[in-house]
Protein backbone atom coordinates (compact mmCIF):
# COMPACT_ATOMS: atom_id res chain seq x y z
CA UNK A 1 0.00 0.00 0.00
CA UNK A 2 3.07 2.52 0.83
CA UNK A 3 4.66 1.67 -2.71
CA UNK A 4 1.56 2.10 -3.93
CA UNK A 5 1.05 5.80 -2.40
CA UNK A 6 4.47 6.62 -3.21
CA UNK A 7 4.39 5.44 -7.30
CA UNK A 8 1.20 7.68 -7.17
CA UNK A 9 2.73 10.88 -5.40
CA UNK A 10 6.06 10.39 -7.88
CA UNK A 11 3.62 10.19 -10.86
CA UNK A 12 1.27 13.35 -9.83
CA UNK A 13 4.77 14.54 -9.20
CA UNK A 14 5.96 14.00 -13.19
CA UNK A 15 2.86 15.52 -14.30
CA UNK A 16 3.13 18.51 -12.39
CA UNK A 17 7.24 19.38 -13.78
CA UNK A 18 5.87 18.26 -17.18
CA UNK A 19 3.12 20.80 -17.31
CA UNK A 20 5.75 24.01 -15.66
CA UNK A 21 7.93 23.12 -18.12
CA UNK A 22 5.89 22.88 -20.99
CA UNK A 23 4.13 26.23 -19.80
CA UNK A 24 7.18 27.89 -19.23
CA UNK A 25 8.52 27.12 -23.04
CA UNK A 26 5.10 28.34 -24.50
CA UNK A 27 5.49 31.43 -22.63
CA UNK A 28 9.19 31.99 -23.93
CA UNK A 29 8.04 30.81 -27.26
CA UNK A 30 5.11 33.29 -27.22
CA UNK A 31 7.74 36.19 -26.34
CA UNK A 32 9.91 35.54 -29.20
CA UNK A 33 7.08 35.22 -31.99
CA UNK A 34 5.53 38.58 -30.38
CA UNK A 35 9.37 40.46 -31.02
CA UNK A 36 8.96 43.38 -33.01
CA UNK A 37 10.46 43.80 -36.22
CA UNK A 38 14.18 44.38 -36.26
CA UNK A 39 15.10 48.39 -37.34
CA UNK A 40 17.43 49.45 -40.10
CA UNK A 41 20.61 49.35 -39.87
CA UNK A 42 21.64 53.18 -39.08
CA UNK A 43 23.19 55.11 -42.17
CA UNK A 44 22.13 52.57 -44.45
CA UNK A 45 21.19 53.74 -47.76
CA UNK A 46 18.46 52.00 -50.35
CA UNK A 47 17.77 52.18 -54.24
CA UNK A 48 14.56 51.65 -55.73
CA UNK A 49 13.32 52.11 -59.18
CA UNK A 50 11.86 50.52 -62.24
CA UNK A 51 13.20 48.71 -65.36
CA UNK A 52 11.65 48.90 -69.05
CA UNK A 53 12.45 47.29 -72.19
CA UNK A 54 11.20 47.74 -75.43
CA UNK A 55 9.57 44.25 -74.89
CA UNK A 56 8.43 42.23 -72.60
CA UNK A 57 10.74 40.36 -70.09
CA UNK A 58 10.44 38.44 -66.94
CA UNK A 59 12.52 39.26 -64.07
CA UNK A 60 15.93 41.14 -64.40
CA UNK A 61 18.81 41.01 -62.28
CA UNK A 62 20.15 44.62 -60.92
CA UNK A 63 23.72 44.45 -59.55
CA UNK A 64 25.25 47.26 -57.22
CA UNK A 65 28.68 47.87 -57.17
CA UNK A 66 30.33 49.40 -54.22
CA UNK A 67 33.16 50.75 -55.75
CA UNK A 68 34.93 52.03 -52.26
CA UNK A 69 34.72 48.58 -50.43
CA UNK A 70 34.50 46.14 -53.34
CA UNK A 71 31.31 44.18 -52.73
CA UNK A 72 28.28 43.74 -54.92
CA UNK A 73 24.83 43.41 -54.50
CA UNK A 74 22.08 42.10 -56.58
CA UNK A 75 18.31 42.38 -56.18
CA UNK A 76 15.91 41.36 -58.68
CA UNK A 77 13.05 42.80 -60.15
CA UNK A 78 9.57 42.14 -59.54
CA UNK A 79 6.94 43.81 -62.34
CA UNK A 80 9.66 45.83 -63.51
CA UNK A 81 9.97 47.35 -59.93
CA UNK A 82 13.05 46.89 -57.75
CA UNK A 83 14.19 47.88 -54.45
CA UNK A 84 17.75 47.42 -52.70
CA UNK A 85 18.36 48.17 -49.04
CA UNK A 86 20.79 47.99 -46.34
CA UNK A 87 23.77 49.31 -48.71
CA UNK A 88 26.72 51.11 -47.75
CA UNK A 89 26.63 54.89 -48.20
CA UNK A 90 29.41 54.88 -51.13
CA UNK A 91 29.55 55.27 -54.64
CA UNK A 92 28.21 52.97 -57.08
CA UNK A 93 27.78 51.35 -60.51
CA UNK A 94 24.85 49.96 -60.96
CA UNK A 95 23.62 47.94 -64.44
CA UNK A 96 20.83 45.32 -64.80
CA UNK A 97 21.18 42.16 -67.35
CA UNK A 98 18.27 39.93 -68.12
CA UNK A 99 18.07 37.28 -71.16
CA UNK A 100 19.40 38.98 -74.21
CA UNK A 101 18.84 42.48 -73.03
CA UNK A 102 21.00 45.03 -70.70
CA UNK A 103 21.54 48.64 -69.14
CA UNK A 104 23.94 51.00 -69.45
CA UNK A 105 26.52 51.39 -66.31
CA UNK A 106 25.33 53.96 -63.91
CA UNK A 107 27.05 55.91 -61.70
CA UNK A 108 25.38 56.42 -58.35
CA UNK A 109 26.47 58.30 -54.70
CA UNK A 110 24.80 57.22 -51.89
CA UNK A 111 24.39 59.35 -49.04
CA UNK A 112 24.19 57.62 -45.42
CA UNK A 113 20.33 57.12 -45.21
CA UNK A 114 19.53 58.33 -48.54
CA UNK A 115 16.29 56.75 -50.49
CA UNK A 116 17.68 56.77 -53.78
CA UNK A 117 15.41 56.38 -57.10
CA UNK A 118 17.42 55.24 -60.06
CA UNK A 119 15.08 54.25 -63.37
CA UNK A 120 16.86 52.15 -66.05
CA UNK A 121 15.85 51.18 -69.94
CA UNK A 122 17.61 47.71 -70.88
CA UNK A 123 18.16 47.43 -74.93
CA UNK A 124 19.39 44.53 -76.61
CA UNK A 125 22.93 42.91 -75.58
CA UNK A 126 25.46 43.48 -78.39
CA UNK A 127 26.83 40.12 -79.80
CA UNK A 128 29.96 38.83 -77.27
CA UNK A 129 32.76 41.17 -76.98
CA UNK A 130 34.78 38.35 -74.62
CA UNK A 131 38.39 38.23 -75.48
CA UNK A 132 38.11 33.96 -74.22
CA UNK A 133 37.30 31.74 -76.94
CA UNK A 134 34.45 28.96 -76.75
CA UNK A 135 36.06 26.16 -77.32
CA UNK A 136 33.58 23.34 -77.57
CA UNK A 137 34.63 20.19 -76.20
CA UNK A 138 33.33 16.25 -76.44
Amino acid sequence: MIARTMRFKLGSLLVIAVVVIGWMALRNFSSVAASPKPTAVSGAATVSGTVTASGPFKAARVFLRNMDKGMLYMVYTSSGRFEAVELFPGNYEMTVQTKGLESDVQKLTLKPGEKAMANVTLHDQPASTSKVANVPYD
